[in-house]
């Protein structure tokens, strides 16, 4: 089977040749915006996928910017989807019937009322808005480690230090998404009376999509900033084995749509290689090495070693860089010292809109800036260019009824709600 990325480099079972990681991280660098570019013709196979789980791909419904809509491409090549194809879609759950099913199950599994919302929420928000890397299927990861006790699902995050617009906040080992909206309320708490605020967190958890605080910051009239860092598990270039973590972070400002950018320091997040990996997917060469240092479109082989960094030395850069405002910063573990997450340390910043410029004038330059952006003239066959977060919008709305699940993934919580005593809700027939 090929598939995205392929090739004779790429082919795992074939003799790596000379040379096969530089081209690799070549190719990477080329990929940096793979979700938005493609892949050469990967994005052709990939679209019958896409108009098979939302028809026909008309345009995000309109921004309130006061001017027209702009022409939408009709064109199935619109963007590649980072997301794996994990079979025809059965059926569409509701997004209340899925979180009190999410919530059932993660305080069967030992979180506390606070930390199960808190996991619900972030999973089902990631779902939304179509980061299902790391949406609702995270809960298996998330469950096991509750077991095993990695996640403290009985802890409560506290304020431990700090001053009053900056505080050092210790999660105790609680649920990452339950310590992640504790910090962030915080900051935007204190950034209403001072401006600016900022909490560094350690020993936490895994809080999902980094995003999901940031635009918890932008609902509330903040710009919101979040990092962390993560296990090692991403190779700078020329090295055999992982050194620093794929370490995410996320920006978003008020507006509609909301601004909002969320990525990984990688290529691609190491959870969109997990998720591949249960789907039994092969990955483009660019995106990882396996336990022989060479590229491998296996992923079970990626998860064995490294991902690539996204840029060359500038991902890797900024992934050192973020371990400092990370784990350095609130005197925590660092990546490679972290094992599935626990101890990870965070940073959130919220800057309140309306105690710097100015609302008006903030929501003035928006309109500006985003105006400018979508009419700079594209070249002829050109999809039409979006700022960060205006697809989460799109899928968000055209999500509005529920969440159409696979059939690896309805699989997947069926198998969750067994073990856990929570049968899995039945899918719906009809589509959102």
């Amino acid at each position: 089977m090929d598939g995205p990325g392929g090739g004779s480099n790429g082919d795992p079972t074939g003799p790596p040749r000379r040379g096969a990681l530089v081209d690799v991280v070549r190719e990477a660098r080329s990929a940096v915006n793979v979700g938005c570019r493609g892949w050469g013709s990967s994005s052709t196979a990939l679209a019958p996928r896409r108009q098979r789980l939302h028809g026909a791909l008309d345009p995000p419904p309109p921004g309130r910017w006061g001017r027209a809509p702009r022409p939408w491409s009709a064109s199935p090549t619109w963007c590649v989807s980072t997301v794996p194809d994990r079979g025809l879609p059965v059926g569409v759950v509701g997004w209340e019937q899925l979180r009190g099913w999410a919530v059932q199950v993660l305080r069967l599994a030992g979180a506390s009322e606070e930390a199960a919302d808190a996991t619900a929420d972030a999973c089902l928000y990631a779902s939304r808005r179509g980061l299902d890397s790391h949406g609702i299927a995270y809960l298996a990861t998330y469950l096991p480690r509750l077991r095993e006790g990695l996640i403290d699902g009985a802890a409560r995050p506290a304020v431990v230090g700090g001053t009053d617009a900056l505080a050092v906040i210790d999660g105790r080992s609680a649920a990452g998404a339950f310590v992640a909206r504790f910090a962030m309320d915080w900051c935007c708490d204190r950034a209403a009376r001072h401006g600016i605020a900022a909490a560094v967190v350690r020993n936490s958890n895994h809080f999902g999509a980094a995003s999901c605080y940031a635009d918890r910051a932008a609902t509330r009239g903040c710009v919101g900033m979040v990092w962390s860092n993560s296990d090692a598990a991403m190779a700078p270039e020329g090295s055999l084995a992982p050194a620093l973590g794929t370490n995410p972070l996320a920006v978003a400002a008020p507006g509609t749509p909301m601004p909002s950018l969320d990525m990984s320091t990688s290529v691609v997040a190491h959870g969109r290689v997990a998720a591949a990996a249960r789907a039994g997917e092969l990955l483009p060469a660019a995106w990882g090495i396996g336990r022989d240092g060479q590229p491998t479109r296996d992923p079970a082989e990626v998860l064995a070693n490294a991902v690539l960094p996204m840029g060359g030395h500038k991902g890797f850069a900024l992934a050192f860089m973020l371990e400092v405002l990370t784990g350095c910063l609130a005197g925590g573990s660092v990546g490679p010292d972290l094992h599935q997450e626990r101890g990870a340390c965070h940073l959130f910043v919220a800057i309140d809109v309306d105690r710097a410029g100015g609302r008006p004038a903030y929501e003035g330059a928006l309109a500006r800036l985003v105006s400018s952006l979508h009419d700079v003239p594209r070249v002829e066959g050109a999809e039409p260019l979006r700022y960060p977060g205006e697809g989460a919008a799109w899928t968000s709305e055209r999500r509005r009824g529920g969440l159409e699940l696979d059939e690896s993934t309805a699989a997947t919580l069926r198998q969750l709600g067994e073990e856990w005593g929570a049968p899995f809700p039945p899918e719906h027939a009809e589509g959102p």
